[in-house]
């Protein structure tokens, strides 16, 4: 074996043969990997050759890297493709002239699609494509039927890149060619239309596939207000709420008479309406406040007693026949306390409801002392109803004596003594927040006794301007004392005020002993 040291290289002279050995370089290592294709491996070194800034001369990092990208197509699993996107993505990203060739490679696979998440938009000083390589990518989605893909990838690609117009050529061919359109297509429909303002087009479409945010949203920032003539049933099923509030605030340009003319036919659409127009204003629309709790009694009984709270334009008699036919107690409950029937309605509570904190609350909500004996009448009759009476009731509403002594003698309660026991405490406890009450009331009339004092007692500063009589506006005389004195015609209060004596009810021989009189006159807190 000779060292040939200008070739770099060793002559292995063997009997038959002549052996030229060389040392391997990075090249032969990346032509072996290659070769056996290990294709992962070969892309792995060039990348990391790159980090290291080690060059090959026959192999570059871009070459290496198709070569990958063709062999995960060619494996054609979705994980493959989409590894396969992430690699191009990582190797045209400062090789835009890599971009065609790489989108029409994966084309050639069908797999355009895993690429769109990855498409320059111009974003970080991104240099753009030219607008037909994104149309190319838009179109496979439709061929391949990936309406879904389509729709997320005209969210998130701006609407320059490409021609509108175009897909929508697109789009319609498609929706065309369907027995049952795509909703996903629709949509993306109505969002192609709405990037070339036509709204009016994209707010149909969107009402069609039930997009409320969409069309709430064109109507509000685009002025569509006119589209709601005819669609007040088909908006409110999409959506009461926001349906509600827009007509609501647009009261001028659709009155609620309309509306309401409209709805008739739609009584739980029409019941929706109407609760969001009174909860906002109670006094509008009184007329059809009757109407109202028609509806409440057969679509949303739940409503109806605070809505009988909040008005006072129902006709209560007409209100108490519905409930009662349909059976609505605390309807009827109530209806019967406003009209001031309150031992029926009581009577109600306890043989309908057996509802003994319900009966409490009610007494206590009336305030009646006779209410209360009927309440207290009825529970000694029902051992359980007195048991629960005794123990809700405390001495919130009434005298517990009073109750006590209506129990009959060896009458079995039970619970009896907890009952008991939580009387007195309620009662100790009153006494105490009466005390505390007491106690602050009398801090605070001292306060304001003292802050009175000190306002009434300290001097009083008379200007030249202020010098005038307050009862008939006419200029006084000039004063150096701050007490009521006469000066003539003229008399200075402590509080500032001047008056003339013909303007006062005294005589001009004015004297102290009748400054009580004199101030009940002139009727001045800061005397």
């Amino acid at each position: 074996m000779i060292h040939y040291r200008e070739e770099n290289a060793y002559l292995i002279i063997c009997p038959r043969d002549l052996i030229i050995a060389r040392p391997r370089e990075e090249d032969d290592s990346i032509d072996w990997l290659l070769s056996r294709k290990k294709f992962r491996k070969a892309f792995k070194r060039m990348k990391t050759n790159r980090h290291n800034n080690r060059q090959c001369s026959r192999h570059t990092y871009e070459s290496v890297g198709q070569l990958f990208i063709k062999h995960l197509l060619q494996e054609a699993t979705l994980d493959s493709c989409d590894e396969a996107g992430k690699i191009c993505h990582e190797l045209c990203l400062k090789n835009w002239n890599l971009w065609e060739i790489q989108l029409n490679l994966f084309r050639q696979y069908h797999c355009l699609r895993v690429l769109a998440k990855y498409l320059p938009i111009g974003s970080d000083n991104q240099r753009l494509l030219a607008p037909h390589l994104y149309e190319m990518v838009l179109v496979e989605f439709l061929e391949q039927d990936d309406s879904q893909g389509f729709l997320r990838t005209i969210k998130s690609l701006p609407p320059h890149l490409y021609s509108n117009n175009s897909m929508i050529n697109h789009l319609t061919t498609k929706l065309s060619s369907q027995v049952q359109q795509d909703q996903n297509l629709l949509e993306s429909l109505a969002e192609m239309y709405t990037y070339e303002c036509h709204y009016q087009k994209a707010f149909f479409i969107f009402l069609q596939i039930g997009n409320a945010k969409r069309v709430f949203d064109l109507i509000w920032k685009h002025g569509l207000l006119h589209l709601l003539e005819d669609r007040f049933v088909e908006l409110l099923e999409l959506d009461a709420e926001e349906t509600s509030r827009l007509l609501i605030e647009n009261q001028d340009s659709i009155p609620c008479d309309r509306v309401i003319k409209r709805l008739r036919k739609h009584p739980r659409l029409l019941c929706a309406y109407l609760d969001r127009l009174i909860q906002r204003d109670p006094a509008a629309c009184t007329r059809y406040h009757d109407l109202l709790f028609d509806l409440y009694a057969k679509h949303v009984p739940d409503r109806i007693v605070p809505f009988l709270r909040q008005s006072n334009y129902i006709q209560l008699e007409k209100a108490l026949e519905v409930c009662k036919k349909q059976q609505l107690t605390k309807a009827v409950v109530f209806i019967l306390g406003r009209m001031g029937n309150t031992h029926e309605a009581l009577r109600i509570i306890i043989d309908k409801t057996d509802d003994i904190n319900a009966a409490i609350d009610f007494c206590k909500e009336h305030g009646d002392a006779d209410l209360w004996a009927e309440l207290m009448d009825i529970s000694v009759s029902k051992p359980n109803l007195l048991s629960k009476l005794l123990r809700e009731v405390g001495t919130n509403a009434t005298d517990p004596i009073s109750l006590i002594s209506r129990i009959p003698e060896g009458e079995s309660i039970p619970d009896l003594v907890p009952s008991l026991v939580q009387i007195l405490q309620d009662y100790r406890l009153m006494v105490t927040l009466e005390d505390g009450c007491r106690r602050v009331l009398n801090s605070d009339c001292y306060q304001q006794f003292g802050k009175m004092y000190r306002m009434r007692s300290r001097a009083v500063i008379v200007r030249d301007s202020e010098r005038y009589c307050y009862s008939c506006q006419v200029p006084g005389v000039s004063t150096q004392h701050h007490q009521t004195i006469t000066y003539g015609e003229y008399i200075l209060f402590q509080c500032g005020h001047l008056f003339h004596t013909s303007c006062l009810d005294i005589s001009d021989d004015y004297e102290i002993k009748n400054r009580k009189q004199l101030f009940q006159q002139v009727n001045c807190f800061f005397h």
